[in-house]
């Protein structure tokens, strides 16, 4: 088993304040931090604009997808299928073995200010499919997702 680094695992700080395990889990914490991250609300409607939040669950995503000299635009969903069908469609797009595994970097634009970010590993996916949606809502909105009459 491996054994964890004595640090928060939320700020990542190990020399601030006093750490603690406060369940059973294996990371350490500050209380503080604990606090702080039970009370903050989803990260997808922190990271939404608000003008934008309606419509990004009614617009497809779509991803460019770049392997060597080939690139492909798929349409991708969120959550653990999406994820499924994003790995299956990806192997199969440039013919990688079905039980294989790859290396994914997402580039997105940035929801709030569409600075680049770049967002490694498949972990990230719903992450980039989120930031995907925004592009998505601000194309359906005319452009930069400016509110309407402005």
């Amino acid at each position: 088993m491996a054994t964890c680094s004595r640090e928060c695992w939320i700020c990542l700080d190990d020399t601030q304040g006093e750490l603690k395990k406060p369940c059973a889990c294996p990371r350490y914490a500050h209380l503080a931090c604990l606090g702080r991250w039970q009370e903050f609300p989803s990260w997808v409607s922190s990271l939404t604009p608000r003008h934008l939040a309606s419509f990004t669950a009614s617009v497809q995503p779509w991803m460019s997808v770049v392997c060597g000299d080939q690139v492909h635009k798929i349409p991708v969903r969120p959550g653990p299928e999406g994820e499924a069908e994003f790995s299956a469609r990806v192997k199969a797009l440039f013919n990688f073995p079905p039980d294989s595994d790859f290396e994914v970097a997402f580039e997105c634009k940035g929801p709030i200010n569409d600075e680049r970010l770049l967002l490694r590993g498949i972990q990230c996916f719903d992450a980039a499919t989120h930031c995907a949606a925004i592009t998505a809502a601000k194309s359906t909105l005319g452009g930069e997702g400016a509110l309407p009459g402005i």
